[in-house]
């Protein structure tokens, strides 16, 4: 760089990463430069760290066009290769090609380009490579850098990074059949040609003179100026061949070889000869402008950016305004005055020069003036190579020295040249035929492309090294990207289509707010991939929807570590438009559907069941009616349940596989009043019956609308057909019953009826016994304990009316006197007896309803494993059925359901009971049921019942009901605190309605037996209550039309079942 500066103090082993003035200090062009040096450091240390050494940006601009830029191309007629536009990094330094149309021949910063001297010269393979530099730009070649308003003074200068396209031959073009070299065989040689080994030394000679403007002879450096000499080889070669020139200015000293003056309206000619010269920009300063005698270099851009150096002339004459040069030469050479010639000062002189310049040689340090010396060193030099040296004059305090780096013995150090720097990046192969024909290598017919690529930052692959189609970023408005991809993916058409989006969305940490689902239709395969629990979907408040996530239609969905919250509960009786359960995710009529890592939340209500966390469905067609379809894996998830809501509900899928969950009630879910839990219609009506039965085990005393009556059995024979999924789901029917009036006053009678005893945690209660209640003219019975019966009938007496023209209107007014009771303490005062049952109702612990639920009209093969189940009202439900065809309905028996393989094992279920399972309208309660299995087993469950401050009606630890196939085995299950440990009930296939005959007595032992295996062995039955056979009682409590042909023994009733090995526990 040939500027005018005082020196260049930048030096990377000194880490320096800042330079600081301070006040009242001299501020000199050395302390800027250095800044600039600095960061010039760490930015192309920072790009080469993350691009690599060289590449090419991965992307095009809005219209199509690339990024990455100097792809090459043959032209037509294979002459000349071409040099696509873009953009390159090459060691971290940003190489642009602007330029439309440019080509190996015809390059903006390598004017006069030939095959010869770009050094194409025989036959073969060359490798296309770029070679990129920086050169100074000065006023003499940017006029515009000259601030006119100041009067065009000469002020900074500028560096550019030019760039050129140049070839290296690597060998002979292969032949026919033979393979070619690739981009990695070639290597980079034309780094090691580039390279220069040769070094120099600095140093201050000897003194030895005293003329009377030279300091002192017992100074180093003996002149009264500072300079800063720069040393450049002007011909390259090893020593004893190069040849180098210098300057005390650092070559700044030159002017611009100008147009002479020309008459108006003459065109200024586009090139001048000499020897003289018009020129601008001479210093009248004789340091720093021409004298007659001065070498000066002859160059244009042509020289400085083609061989590197010009042609040396001395100085013949110049004219007394400065402003005509001659030189001292016999020819005429002439130049380009679009090309910048230029005059530039040497300061070389005296003998043994040739041409100007002096011979690089090894033998002895060489001087140049003023006691600088410089040494050479054996090697090979480049034209270009330079060195540069500050050279300080004498003060007060020390004398004129060298600034050179020295060894420890205090010798200078040889040193490489500075620059020139050159930057180089593969760009391809081609083969060259001689006199000038470009082709591909071996059987290609373009050149091949070295480059490398490199994608943007956000395009980087994600930490599952997969990178995503989407990435949403959090915050309002994180869902537009997604519908954007999938928007039109919903028509019928596009379900149908083989060409589906496929998409992998990626959630990083952060919230996503949402008020409406995100719905994804008609879509491919889909992967959602959060960052863990810290990605938080959240639907929250009045606008909360009742599934975050849906997806409808897809092949594939799989959607893993995320948190998923939702909060609002819809049911079909207070919401038409849907009659199934939405999940917090919800997947409908997708083939494959996988969930593992989530943490999902879903709402919560006193009563009404409509939400769960996840739900897949199928709709049922011709071709799955028993098989099921889809397939869904839900595993190692956490589920957080609402209130009487559901944890995972699927439906009518193929293949199931749900393990190692953890599904529980939402501690988080928000509290309710008993205002508003007697708000909801559901709740109110199961608290109705905790204030007619009080705390006692509930019975048959439960109020309906219709007249009264109290029906007999219906024999089996003429039984309606049993929907096993609907009768372990369904709210059971309120029922009265009617007794002959008494007089008003007259204590209840106590009916004769038997009434089940007490179990479980209802053992210490009041007996609960049919009362007889005279509501006004009318007789109702109801179930109940003494106490409570008794209060009922004193609030009757005084507040029922006398008269009630039929039973009916005596029911419907008990109803509304219940209603009153619950909600308006008024009309309790005086009445102990309801203010107890209000305690049970106002102690209420919110549960969840399910934790799994698994129905439909068919099912392949089910696996639920290892999950853990708590704070449920009822544990796992698996059963299948179908709406009555009208044929069915005709004949009053439907064809049977039965699902497949289901294995339920290693499951961990803790159930409770609160005033809703207590309710007589409350829901069905068991541990695990199944209904309707061709291969079943039960293995290896823990299953527990806690009762939440209420009397816990019996219920089954585990319970079969339905058509069983060959195999039917529970086995090793330990069960805790249930009425019933076991109860399997086989109806018999062949006889709908009925069930099968116990089984006759086998041996266990016998290797082999015909019939089917239904085993019941090596389980724990720990504290049931179940004492004694309750064929009558339960019979009708549960099963009621199979009351007559149930045998029942204590604790397990599976009387069609082999039983060996089972254990109570009391």
């Amino acid at each position: 760089m040939k500027g005018d500066f005082s020196r260049l103090t930048y030096r990377q082993p000194n880490h320096y990463r800042r330079v600081l003035m301070q006040q009242g200090r001299v501020e000199i062009d050395a302390d800027g430069n250095e800044q600039i040096a600095i960061d010039e450091h760490i930015s192309s240390t920072t790009t080469t760290d993350v691009i690599g050494q060289a590449g090419y940006p991965d992307g095009s601009l809005p219209d199509g066009t690339p990024l990455g830029g100097f792809a090459l191309g043959i032209a037509s007629g294979g002459a000349d290769l071409t040099i696509s536009q873009g953009r390159m990094y090459v060691d971290g330094l940003l190489v642009e090609n602007d330029t439309a149309g440019a080509t190996l021949l015809n390059q903006p910063d390598l004017p006069g380009a030939t095959i010869a001297n770009l050094g194409a010269t025989t036959n073969g393979v060359y490798a296309v490579y770029l070679d990129a530099w920086e050169r100074l730009i000065t006023a003499l070649d940017d006029p515009l850098i000259r601030e006119t308003a100041l009067g065009g003074p000469d002020t900074s200068v500028r560096t550019k990074l030019v760039w050129q396209v140049k070839l290296f031959g690597v060998g002979a073009a292969p032949g026919q059949g033979a393979p070619g070299p690739t981009c990695a065989s070639v290597g980079d040689p034309w780094v090691a040609a580039a390279a220069s080994t040769g070094t120099l030394a600095a140093s201050s000679a000897a003194p030895g003179s005293d003329l009377p403007c030279i300091l002192p002879p017992e100074t180093g450096y003996q002149s009264l100026q500072n300079q800063l000499y720069r040393v450049e080889i002007h011909a390259g070669g090893n020593d004893g061949v190069a040849t180098f020139k210098w300057s005390r200015e650092n070559g700044s000293v030159a002017c611009l070889i100008t147009a002479p003056p020309s008459t108006a309206g003459s065109p200024a000619p586009l090139q001048v000869s000499g020897p003289t010269f018009h020129v601008s920009g001479v210093n009248s300063d004789p340091s720093l402008g021409l004298t007659q005698g001065d070498w000066v270099e002859l160059t244009d851009d042509s020289a400085d950016l083609g061989i590197g150096a010009g042609t040396l002339y001395p100085v013949k004459s110049i004219s007394p305004d400065g402003q005509q040069v001659t030189l001292d030469t016999n020819t005429t050479p002439s130049v380009t005055l679009a090309r910048h010639p230029k005059l530039r000062r040497w300061d070389q002189s005296g003998t043994g020069l040739t041409g100007g310049v002096s011979t690089v040689t090894t033998a002895a340090p060489v001087l140049l003036e003023n006691g600088v010396q410089v040494q050479f060193s054996p090697g090979t030099y480049h034209a270009g190579d330079y060195w540069l040296i500050p050279a300080r004059t004498a003060t007060s305090v020390q004398q004129g020295f060298v600034q050179w780096p020295v060894d420890n013995s205090g010798q200078p150090i040889q040193a490489p040249p500075l620059g020139i720097t050159h930057h180089y990046a593969k760009l391809g192969l081609v083969t060259f035929a001689a006199p000038g024909t470009f082709g591909g290598v071996g059987t290609a017919t373009t050149p091949t492309d070295c480059r490398l690529p490199f994608p943007p930052l956000t395009a980087l692959p994600g930490q599952s090294d997969c990178p995503c189609t989407i990435v949403v970023e959090p915050g309002p408005g994180w869902e537009q990207p997604i519908l954007n991809y999938f928007q039109g993916a919903s028509s019928a058409a596009d379900m149908a289509s083989t060409t589906r989006r496929d998409a992998e969305i990626c959630f990083p940490v952060g919230i996503f707010p949402l008020s409406a689902p995100l719905v994804i239709a008609n879509a491919g395969n889909i992967q959602i991939n959060g960052a863990g629990w810290g990605t938080r979907i959240v639907g929250s408040g009045e606008n909360s929807p009742e599934a975050a996530l849906r997806f409808q239609g897809c092949t594939s969905v799989t959607v893993r570590d995320l948190c998923a919250t939702t909060s609002r509960v819809d049911s079909a009786s207070t919401n038409k438009v849907r009659s199934h359960i939405n999940g917090t995710l919800t997947f409908t009529d997708c083939q494959e559907v996988v969930v593992d890592g989530v943490l999902l939340r879903c709402g919560s209500t006193p009563w009404t069941l409509g939400a769960s966390c996840i739900t897949v469905g199928s709709t049922v067609t011709a071709a799955n009616t028993t098989s099921g379809a889809g397939s869904v894996r839900i595993t190692h998830s956490t589920l957080f349940v609402g209130e009487m809501q559901v944890g995972i509900q699927l439906v009518h899928q193929r293949r199931i596989l749900v393990d190692d969950n953890e599904i529980g009630h939402d501690p988080q879910a928000p509290s309710t009043t008993l205002a508003a839990r007697l708000a909801d219609p559901g709740y109110l009506a199961a608290a109705r019956s905790v204030l007619l039965s009080a705390m006692g085990s509930p019975s048959a005393a439960r109020l309906a609308g219709g007249t009264p009556t109290l029906a007999a059995p219906t024999p089996p024979a003429a039984l309606p057909p049993l929907d096993v999924a609907a009768s372990s789901d369904s709210p059971r029917t309120e029922v009265i019953r009617v007794s002959p009036p008494r007089a008003p006053g007259t204590p209840p009678t106590p009916s004769t009826t038997a009434s089940p005893g007490p179990s479980g945690a209802a053992a210490h209660l009041p007996t609960i016994s049919p009362a007889v209640l005279n509501v006004g003219n009318q007789k109702i019975t109801i179930d109940a304990n003494s106490a409570l019966a008794n209060t009922w009938q004193a609030w009757l007496d005084i507040n029922s009316p006398k008269e009630f023209g039929t039973v009916t209107d005596a029911v419907n007014y008990l109803k509304k006197a219940t209603n009153t009771l619950l909600t308006d303490a008024a009309a309790r005062t005086g009445m102990s007896e309801f203010g107890k049952a209000m305690q049970e109702l106002n102690s209420h612990v919110p549960l969840a309803a399910r934790g799994i639920v698994v129905g439909g009209q068919g099912l392949g093969d089910l696996h639920i494993l290892d999950n853990s189940i708590s704070g449920v009202l009822m544990g796992i439900s698996v059963g299948v059925s179908h709406r009555a065809s009208t044929n069915e309905q005709a004949a009053k028996q439907r064809d049977p359901d039965l699902m497949q393989t289901i294995r339920i094992a290693g499951n961990v279920v803790a159930c409770a009971v609160n005033d809703v399972g207590a309710a007589n309208k409350g829901p069905a309660r068991f541990g695990i049921f199944v209904g309707n299995a061709n291969s079943l087993e039960i293995e290896g469950n823990r299953i527990t019942q806690t009762a939440e401050k209420v009397a816990a009606p019996a219920s089954d630890a585990i319970r079969v009901v339905g058509y069983l196939g060959p195999k039917t085995i529970v086995r090793g299950n330990h069960v805790s605190n249930f009425a019933m440990g076991i109860c399997i009930v086989p109806l018999d296939l062949s006889r709908q309605g009925h069930v099968l005959p116990v089984q006759k007595g086998q041996n266990y032992l016998q290797p082999i037996s015909s019939g089917h295996q239904w085993l019941v062995i090596d389980n724990v039955i720990e504290n049931a209550s179940s004492t004694t056979p309750r064929a009558s009682a339960r019979g009708q409590q549960t099963w009621p039309p199979f009351a007559s042909q149930l045998t029942l023994t204590p604790y397990l009733e599976a009387p069609s079942c082999l039983q060996v090995n089972n254990i109570h526990v009391p």
